[in-house]
């Protein structure tokens, strides 16, 4: 099945406009994915980052990855969600590392690495009403970021 690659992004509103360079239509991409999990919002075949979703929900809002889940459970789901995301892309690009995130440092998150970037997602918990931005899901806003590596 050929597929349609279009140079657009999803900006946090849920509007799509044009990317205006690649590294936004791989972070565009990203989001994606990654909202894929959620069940509400896309159905994507992500049964490892529907985990991370689970996981996120059902441990707290103040609990951490790292600290909630044993180190071979976390590789095993990173390594499950790197081939996920490396089937769904299709070659348009190549996702190196997957990596949960969160400790007593930082927020929980998800940082995927290519060659050439690193795109990195935090969830940080908000109440309802208070703190929430536009384009979060549920009680969580999700920030993201973009970093050249190399």
């Amino acid at each position: 099945m050929a597929l349609l690659h279009l140079p657009l992004t999803l900006m946090s509103t849920g509007v799509f406009e044009r990317a205006a360079t690649e590294e936004d239509t791989l972070g565009s991409r990203l989001r994606m994915f990654l909202l894929a999990g959620m069940g509400e919002y896309l159905r994507l075949p992500s049964p490892g980052v529907r985990a991370v979703w689970t996981q996120l929900y059902t441990m707290g809002m103040s609990s951490r990855f790292c600290n909630q889940m044993e180190p071979q459970s976390r590789k095993k789901l990173e390594k499950i969600i790197n081939e996920e995301l490396n089937a769904w892309l299709e070659g348009t690009a190549n996702i190196v590392e997957v990596k949960l995130i969160g400790d007593d440092r930082e927020d929980n998150g998800i940082r995927f690495k290519t060659e050439s970037r690193e795109f990195v997602f935090r969830f940080q918990f908000a109440r309802a009403g208070r703190g929430l931005n536009a384009g979060s899901i549920g009680s969580w806003n999700i920030v993201e970021s973009s970093n050249a590596i190399g």
